[in-house]
Formats: structure tokens, C-alpha cells, sequence
């Protein structure tokens, strides 16, 4: 049975599908789950897809984890190439959505956040301890996706999530849940304007972010940053991202010893 949506919010979506012959854009923009549309919607909307290269842009507080994970192995398996890119705010379920790209850009004020997955629960004791085992099963499925994307340990990464970590654009990529940061458009010399402070007001205004610990990356301690770096360095993936991002690789292609230095100091060996 498929609970219906609540009328107030009968016509939303959060997402949108822009076709381009070869190419597809596709923006979460809203809650993931039966407050936004569901996991099946957007599997709907894929298959009538016929793009070579989809680009998933994300702008979402999160939602449900179920439909989380699946929107993610939707995403993974598409037969096309998948890229995404953080607009803005990805936070709780849309964190580990945005990890379905084969690359992972962020905008330079976006922001990513982590956390420990949560319900409410009803029934007798055991009804409760049986949905408590079923939230660290969960926790730690989503922790194992942070720690194949970036390295580290999954109970590392499950104690970043219980004590809700948030990442700014470099910290993303510093910590390998990013490639590159894309960086804001520029008129001549002159960088469009935006700041960190007006991109977090400007999100704060758009959801509603009290029922997470911290109101963004300005409210939150310093994140967890992995330790160790992925020893495989993927070249082609690299240079994705940086093109995906703006960024020139500096020296030139053919100094692969220098380009590997340069991805390394932008963040992008994982």
C-alpha cells in the first residue's frame, strides 16, 4: 500500500529532469522521501532516460534513508555516466546520494553534513530494542559508503555521523567526500559575489535545519577528517573532476608527475 502525500504538499517535487539529446540534468532540490517524491518516482523517471552523461545537482536536507540507499544503488547502476554536484546543502541522506557520482563536485559555499540515522519508534520493549538494532544496521550501511568513497573506517565514520559532522566545500574534499570544489563564475577579475556567511543564511532561510544538532558549518566543531588517503590514484576520474569544476590542471597535462602533485594538493587523490 502507497501512503498518499499530504494534500499541502501534493504538487512538489524534488527533482527535476532536463534532457539534452546525449546529456541529462537532474536536481534534487527538495526532501528525499514521501515529503518530496519517492525512491520509485525517480527510478520511474531514469528509465525513460536515454542520456549518455547524467549530472545529479543536489540541493536537499535529506529524508529517508530507504529511499536514500535506493535513489543511491538507482544512481550506481545506471547504465549511464553519473557525475554529481552539491549546489548547496547535502545533508543527511542527500550526503551519501551525492556519493553515487563517478565524480563529486561541491560548489565553493556548498556545504555536506553527516549524522546518525534516527526514527520514532512505538511497541513494547522489545519492539524497541528490535528498531534500535535495525537504526545501527543502518548506520553503519551508511557509514561503509562514506569509508568506500573516502577511505577511513567504517567506526570512524559511524562516529563522525553520531555526533553530526559538518563540511564545508574544502573540508569535503580534504576529507574525500569530494573531488573538487567548483568555483563560483567570474566577470573578468571580479568574483560574482557570495560569501560563506550569505550561503548559509541563504540556506538556513530555505529548510528547516532545527531538528539537526548544528544549524550549519559555522555552528558545528571541526569535522572528521580520514587520516589515511586511498593509495589508488584514478587519473582520468581526476581530471573529470577538475574540468567538471573549472579547475586547469597546472603544469600541463603531459607532466603527469606534476599534474599528480597538483590533483594531490587540491584534494583530489583519494
Amino acid at each position: 500500500m502507497r501512503l498518499r502525500r499530504p494534500a499541502r504538499i501534493e504538487n512538489r517535487q524534488w527533482y527535476k529532469i532536463s534532457n539534452h539529446a546525449t546529456t541529462a540534468d537532474l536536481f534534487i532540490y527538495d526532501e528525499i522521501g514521501m515529503w518530496g517524491v519517492t525512491a520509485s518516482d525517480l527510478v520511474a523517471a531514469l528509465a525513460d532516460l536515454d542520456a549518455e552523461t547524467i549530472t545529479v545537482r543536489i540541493n536537499s536536507p535529506g529524508g529517508d534513508v530507504f529511499d536514500g540507499i535506493a535513489i543511491y544503488e538507482a544512481l550506481q547502476s545506471h547504465p549511464a555516466t553519473v557525475n554529481t554536484q552539491i549546489d548547496s546543502l547535502a545533508a543527511s541522506a542527500a550526503s551519501f546520494i551525492a556519493l553515487a557520482g563517478e565524480t563529486v563536485t561541491i560548489s565553493e559555499f556548498g556545504q555536506m553534513m553527516i549524522h546518525d540515522p534516527y526514527t520514532i519508534g512505538i511497541g513494547n520493549a522489545q519492539d524497541l530494542r528490535e528498531t534500535a538494532d535495525l537504526l545501527d544496521r543502518q548506520g553503519d550501511n551508511i557509514a561503509a559508503i562514506y569509508a568506500k568513497k573516502a577511505g577511513g573506517s567504517v567506526s570512524d565514520w559511524r562516529a563522525a555521523m553520531r555526533v553530526e559532522t559538518w563540511y564545508s566545500s574544502s573540508e569535503a574534499v580534504s576529507a574525500g567526500l569530494a573531488d573538487a570544489v567548483k568555483q563560483a563564475k567570474t566577470s573578468g577579475d571580479a568574483v560574482v559575489p557570495g560569501s560563506e556567511e550569505a550561503a548559509e543564511e541563504a540556506m538556513a532561510a530555505k529548510w528547516d535545519l532545527s531538528v539537526f544538532a548544528h544549524q550549519g558549518r559555522r555552528d558545528a566543531p571541526e569535522p572528521y577528517i580520514p587520516s589515511e588517503v586511498k593509495p589508488t590514484f584514478d587519473l582520468a576520474a581526476s581530471l573529470r573532476a577538475s574540468v567538471l569544476a573549472g579547475i586547469r590542471p597546472d603544469p600541463a597535462p603531459t607532466d603527469y608527475a606534476g599534474l599528480f602533485r597538483a590533483a594531490f594538493t587540491k584534494g583530489q587523490m583519494r
